[in-house]
Parts: C-alpha cells; sequence; structure tokens
C-alpha cells in the first residue's frame, strides 16, 4: 500500500534478534509446569482457532495468573468447553505408551509447524501419533507431556495444577524426539 511505482516483485521484510535462550535452558533439564487458569482460550465465535491472530492478551493474562499461583509456570489453556487446547504460545503434546503421541484436535489449535514437525520424528521413530479432545485428568496421567514452539522446538513438561506428570522429570519418550530433532537439525 505505500509503495510508489511498479512493484517487480513481492517486498520481503524480515525482523529477528538472537532468541534468548536463557529463559528456558534449564527447563530441558527440570521441564515446565504449567497451571490452568480462570482466563481461557479466545472462542472460535471470535476467531478461528487456526487464525495466528495479532491479539496475545489472552496469554499474557493467563501467563500472569499462572505465574501468580506458582513460580514459574506458564497457561495450560482450556477452550470454553473446558477441553484443554494449548499453552500460550506453544502446543501441547501428551504422550502414553499404549497411544503415542496425542494432541488437541487440530481444529481447535493453531497449526504449529514444530508440532508437525515432532509427530513426524515420532512417525520416524516408530511413535504413533494422533488428535483427540484431551481433558486435564489426560494431561496429569499422561506418561509424558511436551510442549512445542519455534523457540523452543520441544520442552517437556513435568507438572500441571500442583501434579507431576509421569515421574515429575523430563521422560524417554521426549530424549527420543529431541534427539532426533538434533540429528535432523
Amino acid at each position: 500500500g505505500y509503495a510508489t511505482g511498479a512493484a517487480s516483485g513481492p517486498t520481503v521484510c524480515l525482523h529477528t534478534y538472537p532468541l534468548p535462550f536463557r529463559l528456558w535452558d534449564e527447563k530441558y533439564r527440570t521441564g515446565q509446569v504449567l497451571r490452568t487458569t480462570a482466563i481461557g482460550q479466545v472462542p472460535p465465535d471470535c476467531w478461528p482457532p487456526a487464525l495466528k491472530c495479532r491479539s496475545r492478551m489472552h496469554y499474557y493474562l493467563a501467563d500472569r495468573l499462572a505465574a501468580m499461583a506458582e513460580a514459574g509456570a506458564r497457561a495450560l489453556l482450556l477452550d470454553h468447553q473446558g477441553w484443554v487446547s494449548e499453552a500460550s504460545t506453544a502446543n501441547l503434546i501428551l504422550y502414553n505408551r499404549e497411544e503415542g503421541l496425542v494432541s488437541p484436535p487440530a481444529s481447535k489449535v493453531l497449526q504449529g509447524i514444530s508440532l508437525a514437525v515432532a509427530c513426524e520424528l515420532a512417525r520416524q521413530l516408530d511413535i504413533p501419533s494422533g488428535h483427540r479432545e484431551l481433558t486435564t485428568e489426560d494431561v496429569t496421567s499422561a506418561d509424558e507431556a511436551f510442549l512445542t514452539s519455534t523457540p523452543l522446538c520441544l520442552l517437556p513438561v513435568t507438572r500441571v495444577d500442583g501434579r507431576p506428570i509421569g515421574c515429575g522429570a523430563p521422560g524417554d519418550a521426549f530424549r527420543r524426539v529431541l534427539s532426533a530433532w538434533s540429528e535432523m537439525v
């Protein structure tokens, strides 16, 4: 809209900076803590879950409440029906020995590239993956849980609402998928 004259091709702009790895490097060893809060996912009648909307206010408010409830916690967002959707700025994946990797239905979350990569790597490792509705009980009873997002790739979740996931430490499935990710990179 601001260009003058005839454009010969697309204008590409990049805004970049070094990732602040210090914000999560310890979490690869100790795991991320999640808390559900009164601030939930934006309902789909406000904007579609597949839309990468510029407003992140609900993430910010939910994370503030999570950190007030437990130091270092991030928010685990529930949708308007009480189903688990995603963490603030990250997709959630559960691991169960009987089921493999499972995440919320694709229609209910922003489909992250990192989520797709984690599922593809799992398939290469002969770990099945799929999608279904998840409750907070599904999360706390999982053998393992991970977050996926662009800056952190894959991060273990070790506690939700004060309850440990599995043994309360990063597990073997996490290490296998993260190792495959590192080899791919």
